[in-house]
């Protein structure tokens, strides 16, 4: 028996406002760039509702590098170059997600969660989102777990664990 789920997915762009910015990527100084809203609204057979989400992006005209805002389109017209620098990052990708989330899992695994939360988080470094937040409760956690397992190494080597 199987069963299968549509799911419907509608995105809608919105044009911004042009704008000046100091690229991160090519870093030429008031690179010209465009901005857009989208909405992404994803259903079931196209009537329950199932996720529903809205983010602003900036794409610089020079070097084609896109960026997310932490603001809406609208917000960010009349803003000069190094105000936008504030409100403009790197969206991270999909390898550097799954690190994070793979490196929390590890965290309670000693070295080796250590390992992979410090790449996780060097891979999330730049991006202010939740798989930075994760990479870095992941990084926290495996410091704990390394650290009370050798603790626990020097106390079975020099017989103190009786």
């Amino acid at each position: 028996m199987s069963i299968f789920v549509h799911i419907h997915s509608e995105t809608e762009k919105r044009p911004g406002p042009d704008l000046v910015i100091n690229c991160p990527a090519c870093h030429n100084r008031d690179a010209s760039a465009t901005t857009y809203d989208q909405r992404i609204q994803e259903r079931i057979w196209g009537l329950i509702p199932v996720n529903d989400t809205s983010s602003t992006w900036v794409v610089c005209t020079e070097c084609n590098a896109i960026l997310r805002s932490r603001v809406t389109a609208a917000k960010l017209k009349g803003k000069t170059a190094d105000e936008l620098s504030d409100q403009m990052y790197f969206d991270a990708g999909l390898v550097p997600k799954v690190l994070a989330m793979i490196g929390i899992v590890l965290a309670i695994f000693p070295f080796v969660g250590l390992v992979m939360a410090a790449i996780a988080l060097f891979m999330n470094r730049k991006s202010p989102t939740w798989a930075r937040m994760i990479s870095v409760v992941a990084l926290i956690l495996s410091l704990l777990t390394s650290g009370l397992f050798g603790v626990l190494l020097v106390f079975e080597h020099f017989g103190l664990s009786k």
